[in-house]
């Protein structure tokens, strides 16, 4: 586990706002006269117990099912609440969308696996964080729905873990919209990629990504080190069709690195002996020796 981090969440100021003691509950004293003549109404002190109760029944109670794709539910929540917290299931659940009249709202599958953990926070209860990649995915909801306090929340929890270049590889493939956390985490990828070519984090990375870990120019490694962890890549992506029973062959190899990658390798700085050290397994016989020209060119 990444850290075993709890939330010291408190009601949000949202909530907050609109959950007034106006009722028949509230506390004495609450009602004052105010300057105008107009009757001020104080937030209740039992307000997050009025939450607590509330989540305790939203089972029974709660408006809105949160659905798997293939239609499970997953969770069951108040529309009040999810109206104070969100501004997009806000609009989902008040206007012409499907959502407004069949209050089922559909979760893409990354999403359902932390809902419970979201609505927790939303009803104002405490809740534990235990691995990076939750602390991502609850980010990740906080941005798909434009949930301000879930956004400090996740990128609090997500800036203060301690860095490594799977978390990091993490971050920059499923975080580009966070520019301070991506701006940290490619730093710590172009100072550590040794450390991220030899985690099962690299083999998962998408191509996009590869790219653009490729075209940054302060990568603290040479060249024949990043060819011969793209030819892990590679072989990794051969391998998952068949569930890695058996090795490639060669001629596979040859052309499984992407032409999109090669051309973002420097192979000007690899010397002729490197290059037949390293990139023969991984291209094309025509492309090997072209390269093997161009390079010996550039030795000269």
């Amino acid at each position: 586990f990444f850290f075993r981090k709890r939330s010291t969440n408190r009601v949000g100021p949202a909530v907050m706002d609109t959950l007034h003691s106006c009722s028949d509950g509230a506390d004495a004293g609450d009602e004052d006269e105010s300057e105008t003549g107009f009757r001020v109404c104080s937030v209740s002190s039992d307000v997050p117990a009025l939450l607590r109760s509330l989540y305790e029944a939203r089972r029974s109670s709660g408006e809105v099912s949160f659905l798997h794709e293939d239609g499970r539910e997953v969770e069951t929540a108040h529309l009040s609440v999810l109206q104070l917290q969100s501004p997009v299931l806000k609009a989902m659940l008040c206007s012409q969308w499907k959502e407004a009249s069949t209050h089922q709202v559909k979760l893409q599958e990354d999403f359902a696996e932390v809902f419970p953990l979201v609505l927790r926070f939303w009803y104002g209860l405490p809740v534990l964080v235990e691995t990076f990649e939750v602390a991502v995915d609850l980010r990740r909801v906080a941005q798909y729905y434009e949930a301000h306090e879930l956004k400090v929340f996740s990128a609090e929890l997500i800036a203060d873990a301690r860095p490594t270049a799977p978390r990091m590889a993490s971050v920059v493939e499923k975080l580009s919209f966070e520019e301070d956390l991506l701006e940290r985490a490619w730093a710590y990828l172009e100072a550590h990629p040794r450390e991220l070519f030899s985690s099962s984090a690299w083999l998962r990375l998408s191509l996009s990504t590869l790219a653009d870990f490729l075209r940054r120019d302060e990568i603290r490694c040479r060249e024949p080190v990043i060819l011969r962890a793209l030819g892990r890549w590679a072989r990794a992506r051969l391998e998952e069709p068949a569930g890695g029973t058996a090795s490639p062959a060669r001629s596979q190899l040859c052309d499984a690195v992407p032409e999109a990658l090669l051309q973002l390798v420097r192979f000007e700085n690899m010397t002729p002996a490197e290059l037949r050290a390293v990139a023969k397994s991984y291209l094309a016989p025509e492309r090997y020796i072209e390269l093997l020209e161009e390079v010996s060119g550039a030795a000269g």
